[in-house]
């Protein structure tokens, strides 16, 4: 008896039937996922150096406080600190750090349902429903929500960017693209002040523009508007740096940071292994799965991501675009996960795409296995770090479990700082920490070291005309050069503070000069910074 002969499912077969699946249970796909990312809001902030120099910023904006901003504060634009400083101007000292976070989670949701709208109308409402869903679940991004961190708002701003860029191709009403036009401008603008990684997105819609122009056959209008974006970024350049020789994208800045990242003089290209390294073995992995797998299987994963970036290409060239420059930029400054928030839907839209075109590849029998290792691998990973984080949210009290206790020491450090004189400066670890809880002068011993502007015998003039200078630890490694190149000795020691977890006790010293002794000089001390350095960076203040 002739039996009919066995079929089997094609990759598209697969895929079209795991993509209906998903737009049947979309409410509680994202109503689950979103329930599980408020389950860990509770007002608690994550403490970083990052939120407490742009708080401490807000203070000087919103209640007139003067505080030296720091290295990291210094060079970032200002808008988080807008955004601080309006939770500081409408609740106060006491409850701004709580709306501040419930301003965060709000981003948060606004983000999802943006990402939802940009995906459903370049790719229809089931992938709309898989990458939001895929944003969500993101511990990547549900951490840096908890954390506060400036990169979720402006990931905001960049999917309002795209999606008017979308809004844009509307073959419907003018007024359409007007909003599309108008939706771009706004968005680029608050990005902007948010931070400068704004120029990617700029790049990457100037670079479907060119696209555009060349694949219809318009290649001189093609050539002119690489010639004008050219001629539009030097004059950019130029003009911020003629307002404000200090300001954040000025030339003067701009170059520092090559110069500071090694790229300009003799063998600057090795400095491009160890922030390619970490990128391919530690963050990409991590940006796409939660967590970090080990040896060889992170290359693989890396090397999927990056071919699934570049073959993103086919379906919109400015979200390839954004993703390979990212990618570069990962090259040239030491690459972190937050810089990919603002890529994630773009990022799943890209996986997904590469998985099934894998799929494709792969033997029949196979073809199910693959999938569901490839998908299964970011979403299980993903889930478990993000209930982690959630517990984690949830402990009480928090600030002795966060970092194993670390601020919680640091906390009480804090506390007989703001004892002392407020005339005094504090040299030690986790300055903008230190700064943003004692509200004294504080600076990391590599900072003072390393001054952009100052060589050691300046410093120590600039310290001496203080009432006093006070060493906090643990950092003994960075303490002794500093001890030794500012020509400084413990006196005694006049604060340890409890010890939590497994963290050391942390110890205040106040210090004193040695006797007949000098600072050493610029010229031969190892770790100065170079005249071009220093040229970079100008003179923004009066303090370090």
């Amino acid at each position: 008896m002739d039996t009919a002969p066995v079929t089997h499912l094609t990759a598209a077969d697969m895929e079209s039937g795991l993509l209906a699946w998903i737009d049947r249970y979309r409410y509680w796909l994202l109503g689950g996922a979103i329930a599980l990312l408020l389950a860990g809001f509770n007002g608690q902030w994550q403490v970083s150096s990052d939120i407490c120099s742009y708080y401490a910023w807000a203070r000087e904006m919103a209640l007139g406080e003067t505080f030296p901003r720091d290295t990291i504060a210094r060079h970032q634009a200002p808008g988080m600190a807008y955004l601080l400083a309006l939770a500081l101007w409408a609740a106060g000292e006491g409850r701004a750090m709580g709306w501040a976070h419930a301003g965060l989670m709000g981003f948060a949701l606004v983000g999802l349902g943006v990402s939802y709208l940009l995906i459903r109308r370049v790719a229809g409402r089931p992938m709309a429903v898989m990458a939001t869903f895929a944003v969500a679940i993101s511990y990547t991004y549900v951490k840096h929500v908890y954390c506060m961190m400036v990169d979720v708002p402006f990931a905001v701003c960049v999917w309002l960017a795209l999606y008017g860029w979308e809004l844009r191709r509307s073959d419907r009403a003018v007024r359409v693209k007007i909003s599309g036009w108008l939706l771009v401008a706004v968005s680029l603008v608050a990005g902007l002040i948010l931070r400068r990684a704004v120029v990617l997105v700029v790049a990457a819609l100037a670079v479907e523009g060119v696209h555009h122009l060349y694949v219809t056959g318009k290649r001189r209008a093609a050539l002119g508007a690489v010639m004008v974006g050219c001629a539009l970024l030097v004059l950019t350049l130029w003009l911020t740096g003629a307002v404000s020789a200090g300001a954040w994208l000025s030339p003067k800045n701009v170059m520092g940071q090559f110069e500071d990242a090694g790229l300009i003089g003799a063998n600057g290209w090795q400095r491009l292994v160890l922030p390619g390294w970490k990128m391919v073995s530690e963050d990409l992995p991590e940006v796409g799965t939660g967590i970090e797998w080990g040896p060889v299987i992170d290359e693989v994963i890396s090397l999927l991501i990056i071919l699934a970036c570049v073959r993103l290409w086919r379906l919109r060239a400015s979200w390839s675009a954004m993703l390979v420059v990212l990618l570069l930029v990962c090259l040239v400054k030491m690459p972190t996960p937050r810089y990919w928030v603002m890529a994630i839907p773009m990022l799943a839209v890209a996986w997904w795409r590469t998985v099934w075109w894998l799929a494709a590849m792969c033997p029949v029998r196979a073809r199910h296995w693959v999938v569901i290792a490839l998908l299964a691998g970011c979403v299980v990973p993903n889930l478990v770090k993000d209930i982690e984080a959630v517990v984690h949210q949830r402990q009480t009290p928090f600030i002795e479990k966060h970092k194993d206790g670390r601020y919680a020491s640091l906390t009480h450090v804090c506390d007989f700082l703001r004892t002392l004189d407020p005339d005094v400066v504090v040299v030690g670890p986790y300055s903008a920490e230190l700064r943003f809880f004692s509200r004294r002068t504080s600076y990391g011993p590599w900072f003072l070291l390393n001054h952009p502007r100052w060589d050691d015998a300046q410093v120590r003039q600039w310290l001496d005309r203080h009432k006093g200078v006070y060493l906090v630890e643990p950092a003994p490694e960075q303490s002794a050069a500093f001890l030794n190149r500012m020509g400084l000795v413990k006196s005694n020691k006049v604060y340890e503070s409890p010890v939590f977890g497994r963290q050391p006790p942390w110890t205040v010293w106040r210090l004193q000069p040695v006797r007949d002794n000098t600072p050493s000089t610029p010229g031969g001390t190892a770790g100065s910074v170079t005249q071009g350095q220093q040229q970079a960076h100008g003179d923004k203040d009066k303090e370090p």
